[in-house]
């Protein structure tokens, strides 16, 4: 077999807000950010009501190329959706109305034998007043990066090309609205990069978790996650981590859901539909340093926040330093943007984990021991800058690990 080098081109986009007239509508039809339509096979059928609630407002539906579609108007306007084999990773529907295109991101799930290690990656970088930038990591060409405020397909007036960078305006009605979203998506010809999500406030970057009224990225879209495979998510980091996997393995699921599912919905369909989340049954039954491992990694991953009542699963354990940790850990996610909206890094190896967690120059590191032994565990990361939030030693790289522990390292 021929080993492949990895040849990483950079791609930096400058995204700065400025004042362009564009034709956003005064009323808009669609309010509320429409979520990505997931394909897990070729076909998907809908209805147009779960984008619109006045679906007979709609005049017309385009696709990218790559699609075919029927459209049966006497039958509650139900679509069916095929992908061809045209179908790029990251494709678009367009709901004309009035003369107005609201978009919808259509993601086909491609058939490509498992994680693609190629495919493209997202990252946040700097951040200024009015400006941020993100770079992105690929491989392969073609590659194309589709930028999104609300549902709002941005043009070529808002991106411009500079060398090697990138130049996106933000729209100037986002200053009108309280909360807006900007969402950068990429891929190449067989493979897509997680989604990069930027909140606004009054067209501003948040960069102040008491500035959301919103608790995750999930909870945007308000409606059920259109995962049209079913409700029920394939892969589960923590079923696979109740059933004594080894790390890798937990890494390898991690990184599945993250990409059949979306980085922000692995439970959102569950969550919505008001269900017991069935984590919580499950950890009544796990011994506690088992148990609160597993709560530290629902709360590094990118998914809904853990159920409230998690901390009570340890009230019957006899030691309150359980309890403590959960609540910590709560905590710390509610007042980190990165565990909130930013991108994930996953590495493994042996007995230890360590996921990632990066928004512009905050940086949140979950390091995990799951061995019976003590470990240092090398980072691959300088730590001079970072915080220990459970006090484990750290130095230079390294952080120093009791035996089925971890630690939560800050910047």
């Amino acid at each position: 077999m021929k080993s492949i080098s990895r040849i990483l081109s950079t791609l930096v986009l400058v995204v700065i807000a400025a004042h362009l007239h564009a034709a956003f509508p005064d009323r808009p039809a669609i309010l509320r950010v429409l979520e990505p339509l997931r394909m897990q096979g070729d076909t998907a059928r809908f209805l147009l009501s779960d984008f619109i609630r006045e679906d007979r407002l709609v005049d017309s539906i385009t696709f990218s190329k790559g699609f075919r579609h029927s459209w049966d108007r006497k039958h509650f306007n139900q679509v069916t959706l095929i992908a061809t084999p045209e179908a790029k990773p990251i494709a678009e529907m367009k709901l004309w109305i009035g003369g107005t295109a609201y978009s919808v991101v259509l993601e086909p799930h491609l058939a490509s034998g498992g994680i693609d290690p190629l495919s493209p990656v997202l990252h946040t970088a700097r951040l200024g007043r009015g400006s941020f930038t993100i770079s992105a990591e690929y491989s392969r060409s073609p590659f194309s990066i589709a930028v999104y405020w609300q549902n709002y397909k941005l043009g070529r007036d808002y991106i411009k090309r500079v060398g090697e960078e990138l130049m996106i305006t933000i729209p100037a009605e986002a200053q009108k609205m309280k909360r807006s979203y900007i969402r950068v998506y990429a891929n190449d010809d067989m493979s897509r990069a997680a989604e990069l999500l930027i909140p606004l406030d009054s067209g501003q970057v948040v960069n102040d978790p008491a500035q959301l009224g919103d608790i995750s990225a999930a909870h945007i879209y308000g409606q059920l996650s259109l995962i049209t495979g079913g409700l029920r998510p394939r892969y589960d980091p923590a079923e696979t981590y109740l059933a004594g996997r080894p790390m890798d393995s937990v890494a390898r699921t991690i990184r599945q859901a993250m990409d059949a599912n979306g980085a922000a919905h692995v439970f959102a369909a569950l969550q919505f539909l008001g269900r017991v989340d069935p984590r919580v049954a499950a950890l009544r039954d796990t011994a506690p340093d088992r148990a609160i491992m597993l709560i530290a990694l629902m709360e590094a991953l990118p998914l809904p926040a853990a159920d409230s009542s998690l901390p009570g699963i340890f009230a019957t354990s006899g030691d309150r330093k359980y309890q403590d940790i959960a609540t910590r850990l709560a905590d710390l996610r509610s007042h980190k943007l990165a565990l909130l909206y930013g991108e994930t890094d996953i590495a493994a190896h042996g007995d230890i984990l360590m996921i990632r967690r990066s928004y512009f120059s905050q940086s949140v590191l979950f390091v995990f021991n799951h061995s019976r032994d003590k470990q240092s565990v090398e980072t691959g990361t300088d730590l001079s800058h970072f915080s220990a939030t459970f006090h484990h030693p750290i130095s230079g790289n390294h952080v120093e690990l009791p035996p089925m522990s971890f630690e939560v390292l800050t910047k």
